[in-house]
C-alpha cells in the first residue's frame, strides 16, 4: 500500500493531484531538464521527511506522465496523494511536508476542522503514512 504513495506519479511530478494540466507539464519540463544535467528539483509537497527520498529518473519521469494520461488511472492516484484545494490544505500540506511529529499531528488537527472530500483524502493519505 505504501508504495501506491511513496512512488505516486503525482509526488514524482512534484504536484498536488488537483494540479492542473500547466502545472504537471511545467514540473516534467523542470525535472527532464534537472535529470538530464545530474540534478534533482525540489517541490514543495516532496514529503521526503516522511516518505524518504523520490527516484526522479528520466524513465521514471516519463512513465509517471504517461500513468496519469488515462483518466481511471489518474483517480486511482489521486485517491493516494494530497490535494491542495484551499488556504487550509495549504497550511495543512506545509506541516505535513516539514515531517516533524509536532507539525503532523497539528496537519492533522487543521484537516479535522475542515470536512470536506479534500480533507478526508489528506487525512487518509496522512494515515497510510
Amino acid at each position: 500500500m505504501l508504495k501506491l504513495i511513496e512512488c505516486n506519479p503525482f509526488r514524482i511530478l512534484g504536484v498536488c493531484s488537483n494540479a492542473s494540466l500547466k502545472d504537471i507539464t511545467a514540473n516534467k519540463t523542470k525535472l527532464t531538464a534537472y535529470s538530464k544535467v545530474g540534478k534533482s528539483a525540489d517541490f514543495p509537497i516532496d514529503c521526503v521527511s516522511l516518505l524518504g527520498a523520490i527516484k526522479r529518473d528520466e524513465a521514471g519521469i516519463i512513465s509517471a506522465e504517461h500513468e496519469l494520461t488515462l483518466p481511471e488511472n489518474k483517480i486511482r492516484c489521486a485517491l493516494f496523494w494530497f490535494i491542495n484545494d484551499s488556504a487550509i490544505s495549504d497550511v495543512a500540506l506545509a506541516n505535513i511536508n516539514d515531517g516533524s511529529s509536532a507539525n503532523v499531528v497539528k496537519a492533522t488537527d487543521i484537516l479535522l476542522k475542515k470536512t470536506s472530500f479534500s480533507s478526508l483524502v489528506n487525512l487518509s493519505t496522512l494515515s497510510l503514512i
